[in-house]
């Protein structure tokens, strides 16, 4: 009976965290003010290749939307979608040296309708 029970319970802890690591379509790990500009940069026939990213920047935690598009403006938010910065991204991403200042984290988010 004791072995049932281990095997249950053992079986149940496997079932409750095999999906741990998925993220559901409501559980973003980018601000979700920036939702509404996925939806339109998927929905535009222009856009190729987009982004989100997340930097440090000031000792805040930080989101950029990334287009890649030239002379691109973006709009730097923090996670409470507060528009911390306006930039000018230049030609080139880190163009602009005020880019200099972010410390890159990680890519939250990304879509590419380009294939490689």
């Amino acid at each position: 009976m004791k072995k049932i029970v281990l095997f249950s319970a053992v079986a149940l802890l496997i079932f409750a965290t095999a999906g741990c690591d998925k993220k559901d379509d409501n559980n973003h790990t980018y601000p979700p003010c920036m939702q509404e500009q996925i939806n339109e940069f998927i929905s535009d026939t222009n856009s190729q290749k987009g982004a989100i990213k997340e930097y440090k920047y000031k000792d805040k935690i930080v989101y950029i939307f990334w287009r890649f598009v030239a002379n691109e403006k973006i709009e730097v938010v923090d996670p409470n979608c507060n528009v911390i910065e306006s930039i000018i991204a230049g030609g080139v991403v880190g163009c602009n040296p005020k880019l200099n200042e972010f410390k890159y984290i990680e890519t939250v988010w990304e879509y590419s309708k380009i294939k490689e």
